[in-house]
């Protein structure tokens, strides 16, 4: 597509996403937060419902619950083992 703007033409050309972009767009189908950094009201929830099951926490914060167990290690929690 090519845009004249003020004397100028511009160029554009779509770019292709790369296969790591189209994983995390899968993911994001199912969890919407994954890969997102986590934010001071995450990691309060996790402290507060830390005895919850990790799937439960899962759903509820639309993580993947790999990544709710990753943040459980990082925070120095016990993470209950039901999934």
């Amino acid at each position: 597509m090519t845009i004249h703007l003020f004397g100028y033409t511009l160029t554009l050309t779509r770019v292709q996403k790369s296969a790591a972009q189209n994983y995390v767009d899968a993911v994001r189908a199912n969890h919407p937060k994954a890969y997102t950094p986590w934010s001071c009201f995450d990691e309060e929830f996790l402290v507060r419902h830390h005895r919850k099951p990790i799937q439960w926490l899962a759903s509820a914060m639309q993580r993947q619950p790999s990544a709710v167990e990753s943040r459980f290690r990082k925070l120095n929690l016990v993470a209950n083992a039901l999934h």
